[in-house]
């Protein structure tokens, strides 16, 4: 029984690292389907709602599917023009900013040369200036690639609601499934135990949305106040970057920034400032308490996880310590309930705020 135990634990650990090698080996394929799990994790709500009021699971998933597409359109017809607008003004700017810039920069350098300016001033300015501009050069490569890489992002999220549709017509036997998995005796556990996991990654996933909404929202306000062009465009941006940790602020403000400085030094400053504020907001106020909010953890637990995931594993930390953090929650509020309840009482639901 012991040998039979011991080849079933070596089958289990051989399959998991032989997933987890095929996953790495794939990963960019899995970026729909990725995509499709989040968008899954924000309609099954509305899905569940309609079913609970008399729709088949199918038909309920086709009229959220109606009801985004109608908003979506609205959204459109209300943001494209101006957004359209933005965009060709955009690229036909692109040369005359970048030209604008080098010679802001120029000129600094032509006063850094003139007689009077100390020899250690001078030369830590000039390298400054030269590694600014080295980065300038380099985020308008990047931006180059990324427009090039775009068409291959329209197509996974061309084909993330089609995987999406799947995964919620089959949640329920993808459930029962798992359920089945496991011991009868251990099932109702179990289940508990998987409904609040469920619960923490989709408000993780809520969350994150809503900041990045909050803070595209945010840069879109602050750059039209302070006069930039591309205000929409610059607060979209913003958006997506606040999705990416520790590198994801910087990357959203240095557009703006680089395009405030081809106006002007003191309207870059204003601008960068601007960003500043927007991001100590975020990191200080709304990001523990929205986090919180919707995995269930105190603002300083939000506050601690994030910096101690940076810590131990850089980028990759940050992104995942408010998820694990409240998967670890769970995972000891169902300990501590099982081990303090009576043997072959029912599950309790809930837990404490960490």
């Amino acid at each position: 029984m012991a040998s039979r135990r011991t080849w079933g634990a070596a089958l289990l650990l051989g399959a998991g690292l032989g997933v987890a090698w095929l996953v790495l080996a794939v990963r960019p394929v899995l970026v729909p389907f990725a995509l499709a799990l989040v968008l899954a994790y924000l309609l099954a709500p509305a899905v569940a709602v309609l079913q609970a009021r008399g729709m088949s699971r199918s038909c309920a998933i086709m009229s959220v599917y109606a009801a985004l597409a109608a908003a979506g359109t609205a959204v459109a017809m209300w943001a494209a023009p101006a957004a359209s607008r933005e965009l060709q003004q955009l690229l036909r700017g692109v040369p005359d900013g970048v030209g604008a810039l080098r010679g802001h920069l120029d000129a600094l350098e032509a006063r850094l040369r003139q007689p009077g300016v100390p020899d250690g001033v001078r030369q830590g300015a000039l390298g400054f200036l030269a590694e600014l501009e080295a980065r300038a050069d380099r985020l308008v490569g990047a931006t180059a690639a990324g427009i090039a890489g775009l068409a291959e992002w329209l197509l996974y999220l061309a084909l993330a609601p089609v995987l999406a549709y799947y995964l919620l017509r089959d949640l329920p036997q993808f459930h029962r499934a798992a359920v089945h998995a496991v011991p009868r005796r251990w099932r109702p556990h179990a289940v508990q135990l998987l409904h609040e996991l469920d619960r923490v990654l989709a408000g993780f996933i809520r969350g994150e949305l809503l900041l990045a909404l909050a803070v595209g929202a945010l840069a879109a306000l602050a750059t039209w106040l302070l006069r930039l062009p591309y205000s929409l465009l610059l607060g979209a941006w913003a958006a997506l970057c606040e999705l990416v940790p520790y590198v994801g602020p910087v990357a959203g403000a240095a557009p703006a920034t680089l395009l405030a400085l081809s106006i002007s030094p003191v309207r870059a400053l204003q601008v960068a400032l601007a960003f500043a504020v927007i991001q100590q907001l975020e990191s200080a106020v709304l990001g523990p308490h929205v986090m919180g909010a919707s995995v269930g953890l105190h603002p300083l637990t939000v506050l601690f996880a994030i910096l101690a995931g940076g810590y131990l594993a850089g980028v990759w930390g940050m992104l995942l310590a408010v998820p694990v953090a409240g998967i670890l929650r769970v995972v000891w509020g169902f300990a501590v309930r099982g081990l303090s309840s009576p043997p072959g009482s029912p599950p309790e639901g809930g837990g404490n705020r960490a």
